[in-house]
């Protein structure tokens, strides 16, 4: 795991938001020296802290971890083939909309 890139990623989108290292502390409820910790790569954030920080910055937790899923299509398809086929029309149905919302969400990014 590299927690500075870590670090840097929640710097980066803190200072995007133009949010200062104690608003997101107060936001987070965290102290202002853990934030900077935390972005300096000194001390490490527990999963409901990176969860807490995610949230507030408005991005992924795997956008912060650097965490690239890989997968080749016939895998992921055959995933998605296993799901599908297990539900109702309805859930199907339903399951397709989420998809498309999903897809039109990150389209608009």
């Amino acid at each position: 795991m590299d927690y500075k890139l870590l670090g840097k990623r929640i710097k980066n989108e803190r200072m995007k938001l133009k949010i200062t290292q104690a608003k997101l502390a107060e936001d987070v409820d965290l102290s202002v020296s853990h934030i900077a910790l935390i972005e300096r790569a000194h001390r490490i954030p527990s999963l409901d802290t990176l969860f807490k920080i995610a949230i507030r910055l408005e991005v992924s937790i795997d956008y912060l971890l650097n965490i690239h899923f890989v997968s080749n299509d016939d895998d992921l398809t055959a995933q998605l083939k296993q799901i599908f086929n297990s539900q109702d029309e309805q859930t199907k149905i339903m399951t397709i909309d989420i998809l498309k919302a999903i897809s039109n969400n990150y389209d608009n990014k």
